[in-house]
């Protein structure tokens, strides 16, 4: 309980805890199936990262195929559309 002239903690009760596993095999199931949930992350992960340097390698070849047909004597265009 809080006293609202202070704002002190007259009273408190500590949060109940939570009940211990009762069914072994159901909590047993529940890792494997946290353990395989977290495999699935990980292999995207994995995956993501791998496909990662290609990705990249494409964007920047891109960019230079853009680069190289700019014309660089051409002004570049005016902020906000101003002519």
């Amino acid at each position: 309980m809080v006293d609202p002239a202070s704002r002190a903690v007259l009273t408190s009760e500590a949060a109940p805890r939570p009940r211990p596993v009762e069914d072994l095999a159901a909590a047993a199931r529940a890792l494997r199936e946290e353990e395989a949930r977290r495999e699935e992350l990980f292999q995207r992960s994995l995956d993501a990262h791998r496909n990662n340097r290609e990705i990249l390698s494409r964007k920047f070849d891109e960019l230079l195929k853009r680069a190289k047909d700019d014309d660089p004597t051409k002004p570049p265009p005016k902020p906000l559309g101003l002519e």
